[in-house]
């Protein structure tokens, strides 16, 4: 089956420099998987990649060789990103591993207490490693717990009240620049999943002037259909983002959509007018001009800390129950895990007992008429199985990661002569 262990990088542990070095699209991530099942130290591996993380967790029987290979790999043969990436990295193993992602899926480890888009993330990472061929039984069902503990989270708590998104978080962080959206030109920079929820929240509050720019423009023009806005290309975004009063961005575009340069000209021509810019693009969608002009108001990932600060205060006598969940969803799944580590000890004492049982019918049948025979091993096969009900419960409880639960399998072992 093989040891749990997660290598990743956050928010939590790493400038946005490091990440922004680590995105991948997804057919990137699909080439990520192909090298780590290349690599002789994993026998299942899945890759969580946001907008704030990035966290490999795979399944193999030496985590430190493990861990030492993903972070080869992360960094693609640069020596010099390799130590950076472990000065500002995590290992976590078995346990501490399911908790992590747990944790993750419950939405306890975002910029945003509660945020509701990670629970799908978590998802497609495990979709993409199921069809890459890299998941196996024991990060299947680590994933699985991992969506039944968001899913709990957010059905029996109130944790997804509040600007439970980075998308309502950046739309709330522009009302200090532009508070009065009825007034308003907005335009929103891309049209995948972070940017249709920026364009909804946006749209909600009715602006002046909504407008979605997108490399491809069918995806733009579809948004912008739902939301009675004006869809653009990128080729016209200088002309748009000069009208435009509040910029969100929020493409994985593998270089900035808004150059420093550019921006600097903009202000130059927008006659002293105000320009809030959020950036939620990883990589950075957005540079931050030489000298930031007065009134350019610019925010990236980093910077929506302080925002949701408030509303991770007003969530936080959500978190112990939230808490509690993980630990019912976690109990689970380590219980599922001590099951399929001990089966082989519980196969082959069940299989003792009963070729006993088995040798001794054989032994007494003739002094039984046919009829009786059936009734015979019927009763012998209910006794067996209650005389190993007990035995079986202790054994699946024995946890083989810790001294106590070897020492209980061994003497199984020893006890029956058992040969596992």
């Amino acid at each position: 089956m093989g040891r749990l262990l997660v290598v990743g990088t956050s928010h939590a542990v790493a400038p946005a420099r490091l990440r922004d070095g680590l995105y991948m699209d997804e057919a990137a991530v699909g080439g990520f998987l192909e090298s780590l099942a290349g690599d002789g130290a994993f026998r299942e591996a899945a890759l969580l990649h946001t907008c704030t993380r990035v966290e490999v967790y795979a399944a193999g029987d030496d985590p430190e060789s493990a861990e030492a290979s993903i972070i080869r790999l992360l960094a693609g043969g640069d020596a010099a990103l390799e130590d950076e990436i472990r000065q500002h990295s995590y290992a976590l193993t078995d346990r501490a591993a399911a908790r992590h992602l747990l944790r993750v899926a419950a939405g306890l480890d975002s910029i945003v207490l509660g945020e509701t888009q990670i629970l799908g993330q978590v998802r497609s990472a495990a979709e993409i490693a199921s069809r890459s061929g890299a998941l196996g039984s024991t990060l299947t069902r680590v994933f699985q717990a991992a969506v039944r503990s968001g899913k709990r989270a957010r059905a029996e708590t109130s944790l997804n009240t509040g600007p439970t998104s980075l998308a309502a978080a950046a739309v709330r962080l522009t009302l200090d620049a532009a508070p009065d959206y009825t007034e308003q030109r907005v335009l929103v920079v891309g049209a995948g999943e972070t940017a249709r929820l920026v364009a909804r929240h946006v749209a909600k509050r009715r602006p002046a002037d909504l407008v979605i720019a997108n490399r491809s423009l069918a995806p733009a023009e579809c948004l912008a259909a739902e939301l009675g806005a004006r869809a653009v290309s990128l080729d016209a975004i200088a002309e748009q983002a000069l009208q435009a009063s509040v910029i969100i961005a929020a493409t994985g575009a593998a270089a900035p959509i808004l150059s420093a340069e550019l921006l600097e000209r903009l202000m130059r021509e927008r006659d002293g007018q105000a320009l809030a810019v959020v950036d939620l693009g990883r990589p950075r969608n957005v540079e931050t001009p030489t000298e930031c002009p007065s009134n350019l108001s610019l925010h990236d990932l980093d910077g929506l800390a302080e925002v949701v600060e408030a509303n991770n205060q007003r969530q936080a006598g959500e978190i112990p129950r939230v808490e509690q969940i993980v630990d019912e969803e976690l109990e689970d799944y380590l219980a599922w895990r001590r099951t399929r580590t001990v089966l082989p000890h519980i196969l082959a004492l069940r299989e003792h007992f009963f070729d006993a049982g088995r040798r001794e019918l054989e032994a007494f049948e003739k002094r039984f008429e046919p009829d009786q025979r059936d009734a015979l091993e019927t009763y012998t096969r209910a006794l067996l199985s209650k005389l190993l009900h007990e035995p079986t419960v202790h054994i699946k409880r024995a946890d083989r990661d810790t001294a106590e639960g070897l020492a209980t399998l061994e003497a199984v072992e020893s006890l029956f002569d058992l040969d596992v």
